[in-house]
């Protein structure tokens, strides 16, 4: 029984070996050296059971096929950390990327938000100064009318002239004024 149980642990080696061995022909990564390692290992624990039988006279080398499997594990383990590492890095580089556009365009938002705004208030500064200015200068306009009436009416003396060209030259003067105020006003209108 002895000898029967030292055949068989070899075999339940065997079950692993030949996963690793269908991952290698499919081309996994690491598991071409995990079929070494198990071969290595199969290899030494049929050595240890035929030395234990009596069968051989060899060194007991199983130690060694455990450290093979040990060490083809652990290269796994530093091949998988460091393409995790890389994919890590990579992906770190991509957010940063993406953090750093993202940051531009907040940025060109938020100031055509302010440029919008600065003309939304310029846009009611020019209506508040507009109304201010045109109430006083109808008053304006419409007396310089009444006086340019009463001046063309009676056709006075030369003196009258002088007024009168002063009185239109007013009247024009308030009309740019108020040609400036419906500007402002249609320049309100668009930037509301």
């Amino acid at each position: 029984p002895g000898l029967l149980f030292m055949f068989v642990v070899p075999l339940f080696l065997a079950i692993p070996a030949a996963t690793y061995a269908r991952k290698a022909l499919a081309g996994a990564p690491g598991a071409r050296v995990h079929v070494v390692a198990f071969m290595a290992l199969f290899a030494t624990v049929v050595n240890e059971s035929l030395v234990g039988a009596g069968m051989l006279d060899n060194l007991y080398l199983m130690d060694l096929g455990f450290l093979a499997a040990v060490l083809s594990v652990c290269a796994e383990m530093t091949y998988r950390v460091t393409t995790d590492a890389q994919r890590l890095r990579q992906l770190s580089d991509n957010l940063a990327c993406e953090v750093r556009d993202r940051t531009r365009e907040l940025m060109l938002t938020r100031d055509n938000l302010v440029r919008a705004e600065r003309l939304a208030g310029l846009g009611r500064l020019s209506a508040s100064i507009g109304h201010e200015i045109n109430n006083p200068l109808s008053y304006v306009i419409g007396n310089l009318e009444y006086v340019c009436e009463e001046l063309a009416d009676e056709q006075r003396v030369r003196q009258d002239a002088l007024i009168e060209s002063a009185v239109r030259d007013a009247l024009g003067g308030a009309e740019r004024i108020r040609k400036i105020v419906g500007e402002l006003r249609s320049f309100s209108l668009r930037s509301g």
